[in-house]
């Protein structure tokens, strides 16, 4: 019954002190005789038999309340949600059923409100009931809430101390590392033996205050000596039942710099890679997709990533730099920020056999050994027509301003007859060119003339449009495709069975230059003076490089595999579990940092000047660091973080993905503040 008695008790603890959620719908604010807004520190005392004895436990939270008339909405710091409520007099009172663990929990409370609305008391009886089942439990819970002073005292630092208990047995020691934002505390405290860096929060009320780890295992309350640095008082400790003393020496003064979540929305991914920052929208990496929002959390579109093992985006001077690890491409992908790079294919059942630019779209052939069509398609991916074709299996397919020429062949008899047909853009057929070729053959267009290229023989030949021969050159490569970029041919193929590469080839068959298209399988191509458009054979996707073919950077040979990359334009700095690593454009490692600092990083970015990743381990630091890897700035988060999965910079702000339970994803806007407290 231990989950289930967590969770009735969160049940219950949510409308213990957040007059929430109440079924009194009224939205009359009225005047309330108490002002609650501020932050409450509440201790809770339940007692239940949902475990089949009775048992009594005791917790800790603390509350923002904001107040507009009667009306309350009142949230738990590191929480999210708010709930309502309201105070009638100096009564808080309501009836409620809420769902719970597979049934419900139906809870009826009355409070009090003295000392001037600074204090409340009372008390909940409830009773839990499973769904479909005769199980039922009760409970009541007792609560005392004390209304948060501004704080006149300074805590921030780190502490040494020992506890004992009322005889002296049990004792101990601890250590707590605490930061002070304004009346809130948070941090990390250590029991050997009990809790190792556990998440800590409190508050400072006046000169008082309170604190312990965030699960309320055990919880400090005191107010320091006539020494600043010296601190002592009473604490209870859940564990064992037990109240006693403690005093504590403060060792370290702290940093009093804090990151705080500003803002968030939330998206719609079952889990994310990496995040980049860029014209003014977020990247979010999540699988072999990037989604793309802008920062008021509007969806606004969705492309395909190179490869299947996105290990890493940042932006950079214009492009989407993506990264794809070691199981798959192993290169940096520099790609467009408006998702035309990759598009997906008109059909995702068939390979494009053959593909070709007009200017302004794509037209891709499509042999299904059925039904066989051309897809006329946007830059984007959208199809926007089809045409049928004419023959049994089909190869090329090429174009100029107004015509489009496929390769075919059909058995007639016992021979096979090849042909090329030229359609228009609407699908008439205007002519057809009878082959001596042996298989369908791929075709290039150079603005006036047809150029098809024969298996058997070698040679491309040059052709009138008609199919009259007017020259033809021998080329030495085994060819996929051909395409013509206005100047010269592009020939997709391999010397003698090796890597397949593009070979820029002039029209007398000069071999001009090389370019690598670190595909695995890449089967057809068309391009502009511009760019290049590749196709892999049984890929869903279409992929769009510079003219140059300069499109991708190597990354580091080796176990050097990461989960989060950014670029400071001449450098690209990665991290993974256990370290961050930098290294060069032709992917050459420069520097490794892989000391506790930088273990379990969540995220690392560029803001223009300095590098900063985020630290994921106990709770989340985001620091700044220089080119050696030593830390020059260290912010901490001011209240209890989600697990993060990406760190970018907007030019203003931190963004930082990230989720509480694994299943749900939020943006999270971050602000940097420096507190500066002076130490009393």
């Amino acid at each position: 019954m231990g989950n289930l008695k967590t969770i009735i008790s969160g049940v219950v603890l949510v409308f213990l002190f957040f007059f929430g959620c109440s079924d009194d719908k009224s939205t009359n604010s009225g005047t309330a005789d108490f002002d609650l807004s501020g932050y409450w520190s509440a201790t809770e005392v339940e007692t239940d038999n949902c475990s089949g004895e009775i048992e009594t436990t005791t917790s800790y939270n603390i509350y923002s309340i904001q107040q507009s008339g009667s009306n309350l909405t009142v949230s738990i710091e590191g929480e999210s949600g708010s709930w309502t409520g309201k105070i009638t007099g100096n009564t808080a009172s309501w009836n409620v059923t809420m769902p719970a663990d597979n049934g419900s929990t139906a809870i009826n409370f009355s409070g009090t409100i003295t000392d001037g609305g600074k204090k409340m008391t009372g008390s909940a009886n409830w009773v839990y009931t499973r769904t479909g089942s005769s199980f039922s439990c009760n409970g009541t819970t007792e609560i005392e809430a004390i209304k948060i002073d501004s704080a006149e005292v300074n805590i921030a630092g780190g502490w040494e101390g020992s506890w004992s208990a009322a005889g002296g047995d049990p004792n101990g020691n601890f250590t707590a590392e605490i930061t002070q934002n304004e009346s809130k505390l948070s941090g990390t405290i250590s029991i050997p033996g009990v809790m190792y860096n556990a998440p800590l929060n409190g508050f400072v009320s006046g000169e008082s205050f309170a604190f312990g780890d965030i699960d309320g295992e055990i919880r400090f309350t005191g107010s320091l000596g006539t020494s600043p640095d010296q601190a002592s008082g009473t604490f209870y400790y859940s564990a064992y039942n037990i109240n006693g003393n403690w005093n504590a020496t403060r060792t370290s003064m702290p940093n009093t710099k804090f990151v705080s979540i500003v803002d968030s929305f939330a998206i719609s991914l079952d889990y994310i890679n990496d995040i980049a920052f860029g014209e003014s929208k977020l990247f979010i990496g999540s699988g072999n997709m990037i989604d793309v929002y802008n920062t008021s959390g509007t969806f606004l579109q969705s492309f395909p990533t190179a490869g299947d093992n996105t290990s890493g985006i940042t932006y950079s001077d214009g492009e989407l730099l993506c990264a794809d690890g070691g199981w798959g491409l192993n290169k940096i992908m520099r790609m467009d920020p408006a998702g035309k790079s990759l598009i997906n294919s008109p059909r995702n059942d068939y390979s494009i056999s053959g593909i070709h630019f007009d200017g302004a779209y794509l037209w891709c052939l499509i042999d299904t050994y059925e039904n066989d069509y051309i897809y006329k398609i946007d830059q984007n991916g959208s199809v926007l027509d089809s045409i049928a074709c004419t023959g049994e299996d089909f190869g090329g397919l090429t174009g100029n301003d107004s015509y489009l020429w496929y390769s075919t062949f059909k058995v007639t008899g016992y021979f096979p007859e090849y042909k090329i047909y030229q359609i228009d853009f609407s699908g008439a057929v205007m002519d057809s060119i009878t082959l001596d070729a042996y298989m369908t053959p791929d075709l290039v267009h150079d603005g006036v003339n047809l150029w098809y290229w024969n298996y058997s023989t070698g040679f491309l030949y040059k052709v009138t449009n008609q199919g009259t021969k007017l020259d033809s050159i021998a080329l030495e490569y085994n060819i996929d495709d051909i395409a013509f970029d206005g100047t010269d041919f592009l020939v997709l193929g391999n010397i003698n069975d090796s890597e397949t590469n593009i070979y820029k080839v002039s029209t007398n068959g000069e071999n001009i230059s090389t370019i690598n298209t670190s595909l695995e399988w890449p089967s057809a191509l068309t391009a502009s003076p511009d760019y290049i458009w590749i196709v892999e054979f049984n890929k869903e996707t279409i992929y769009r490089i510079p003219a140059s073919g300069d499109y991708f950077f190597p990354m580091p040979e080796g176990d050097y595999d990461f989960d989060y990359l950014t670029f400071d334009g001449v450098i690209f700095w990665a991290s993974s579990y256990e370290n961050i690593f930098s290294f060069n454009q032709n992917g050459g490692i420069i520097n490794i940092f892989d000391d506790y600092d930088f273990f379990n990083c969540g995220g690392i970015a560029f803001d223009g000047a300095n590098i900063w990743f985020a630290n994921n381990y106990e709770s989340m630091n985001l620091v700044k660091i220089g080119p050696d890897g030593s830390i020059i700035e260290k912010y901490i988060a001011d209240s209890d973080m989600p697990t993060l999965g990406g760190l970018c910079f907007d030019g203003e702000y931190f963004w930082m993905a990230g989720s509480r339970d694994y299943e749900n994803f939020y943006m999270y806007k971050l602000d940097l503040i420096d507190m500066a407290i002076a130490k009393n």
